[in-house]
């Protein structure tokens, strides 16, 4: 079994690994203990979009949407 990444907040988890077989086995297993449903590929959670190059192999996250927010929140402006 390749490494898996979950991550977890109140009622929201996020699964990634490059082995589907071992994402799904670990969701089954999830699954055996807790009522899951399962949203299909993220493309953003708990304020942070993430953006896959599956070509490339590559993973980026972004949290300028809750930057954004907070700055709108505490009335103040971007500079670029």
């Amino acid at each position: 079994m390749e490494t898996i990444l979950y991550c977890y907040y109140i009622d929201v988890m996020l699964v990634a690994g490059s082995i589907m077989e071992d994402i799904n086995a670990l969701k089954r297993k999830l699954a055996n203990s807790f009522v899951i449903k399962d949203l299909g590929t993220t493309k953003k959670i708990l304020g942070v979009r993430i953006k896959r190059d599956r070509k490339n192999h590559k993973l980026a996250l972004y949290q300028s949407d809750y930057i954004k927010k907070v700055l709108k929140y505490f009335k103040c402006k971007m500079q670029n």
